[in-house]
């Protein structure tokens, strides 16, 4: 259009300077009249086209504005029926003066009409929203607003809790941008969304109610399983008792049928060899007595030993630490293995835990000399009475042995059975040993005063 009327002036402009010159060149009248009546019939043609060029344009612009405001009719009511489908709840908010404008979504979705919650703001004035917010979400909004305010954040995202008309809270997850800032670089005005969160919400706290009651019953099922072992183990302890208590009542029997039995048979042997004595041969009968009193007391001497090794009387009689050194002297006397045995402490403990002890410890110079060949044994026997605590350490030179290896194969009976002792008596057992390095036994026991032994 532009351009045609460009095109049409300039050619006025053209025949109205030619008309000049001819006038100026001193033509005809005639001839002049008629270039100028030519021009005037051009000039109302040339009026014509661009009065229907002009009208052109303009059912053109109000064809164009109809189409446009068509489609942003068309777009707006799409854009409706997505707000409404998703439920979603928008608002203008000018930040200086408070006004707000809202959808009726946004409305609904607190059980008001679009009325009342002009009304409500109108009377609140700026803060009205604090009036329908949780107390406790506030200073997060507020905090979260400022932050954006700020330029800190490029959006602001909260998710707080607004009380609906019938009184109860509803979560919202509320995003907004500010658009437009004052000329001093305040905020002016700030669109946004509103979109009910609630079922989420409930979803997320019945989820965490599931795993609190899911780890609830978990730790019951922790705190049976403890009970059940603690059972298990204090009924362990128990059967064990008996089972020791049996065991050392049969020693004792078999101990006193030696004693009782041997002992009396061996006295009239050596009464007979005192006997024969009186024979006519004197060298003879002076051989007789001497090798015979000589044997008889080996063998009433070994009689003896024996019931000390098999029976728990002189175990309960003179206690642990006695017993032990007892043991420890009369395997010295062999000179086959040197044992240091050192003790802070001549207490008693009960027969139970010294005969656990006793058992504990020649079990362990019995491993040393089948197994090791050792020249030395040093233990260590220390009582905290303050802490009311037994610690004993057991090492031999001797040639060693993989502990973990024996420990993966389940093949150390002895050593298993010491650590199933320790474990009875709510102890602690550390080995150490490797191949030609010896062995290092370190064991720690709680003494408990109040522990009372089984009896049957």
């Amino acid at each position: 259009m532009k351009n045609a009327i460009n095109y049409i002036y300039s050619d006025i402009r053209r025949k109205t300077e030619d008309f000049i010159r001819s006038k100026e060149s001193g033509e005809s009248q005639e001839a002049v009249d008629g270039e100028v009546l030519e021009l005037l019939h051009e000039l109302l043609d040339y009026q014509s086209k661009l009065e229907a060029q002009i009208v052109k344009l303009a059912e053109n612009e109000r064809s164009g504005r109809k189409k446009a405001e068509e489609a942003l009719s068309k777009t707006k009511v799409q854009l409706e029926d997505v707000l409404e489908g998703a439920n979603i709840g928008t608002l203008e908010w000018n930040v200086q003066t408070g006004k707000v404008k809202f959808n009726s979504i946004w409305a609904k979705n607190l059980g008001y009409t679009n009325t009342e919650i002009k009304i409500g703001l109108a009377l609140l004035g700026k803060k009205g929203w604090r009036a329908i917010t949780h107390p406790d979400d506030i200073p997060y909004a507020d905090e979260m607003l400022q932050k954006h305010f700020s330029g800190e954040l490029p959006f602001h995202s909260v998710e707080v809790r607004m009380r609906h008309k019938k009184g109860h809270w509803v979560w919202f997850h509320q995003i907004g941008r500010v658009k437009t800032w004052t000329a001093d670089g305040k905020p002016l005005l700030m669109y946004g969304t509103h979109i009910d969160i609630t079922c989420r919400k409930q979803m997320e706290e019945q989820l965490k109610k599931d795993i609190e009651a899911k780890k609830q019953a978990q730790q019951a099922l922790v705190d049976l399983n403890n009970q059940l072992e603690e059972r298990i183990r204090e009924r362990t302890i128990q059967m064990l008792n008996i089972t020791v208590d049996v065991e050392e009542r049969e020693r004792n029997r078999f101990s006193a049928e030696l004693h009782d039995g041997m002992g009396p048979l061996l006295s009239t042997i050596k009464l007979y060899f005192q006997w024969l004595a009186d024979t006519e041969d004197p060298e003879k009968k002076k051989i007789i007595v001497e090798k015979g009193s000589h044997s008889i007391e080996m063998a009433i001497q070994t009689a003896r030993e024996m019931a000390r090794g098999l029976s728990s009387q002189f175990l309960s009689e003179v206690g642990y630490i006695s017993a032990l050194n007892d043991f420890v002297q009369q395997i010295n006397l062999t000179k086959k293995i040197d044992i240091n045995f050192v003790t802070n402490s001549n207490d008693r403990f009960g027969s139970f835990p010294e005969l656990m002890l006793y058992r504990i410890t020649t079990e362990l110079i019995k491993n040393t000399l089948t197994y090791a060949n050792a020249s030395r044994i040093d233990i260590v026997f220390d009582y905290d009475q303050l802490k009311k605590l037994i610690s004993f350490t057991y090492i031999d030179d001797g040639a060693g042995f993989d502990w973990e290896e024996i420990r993966k194969q389940k093949k150390g009976l002895g050593l298993m059975n010491i650590q199933q002792r320790v474990l009875i008596m709510k102890g602690d057992i550390k080995i150490k040993a490797r191949s030609g390095e010896g062995m290092q036994v370190l064991i720690q026991i709680p003494v408990d005063n109040k522990t009372e032994d089984v009896k049957i």
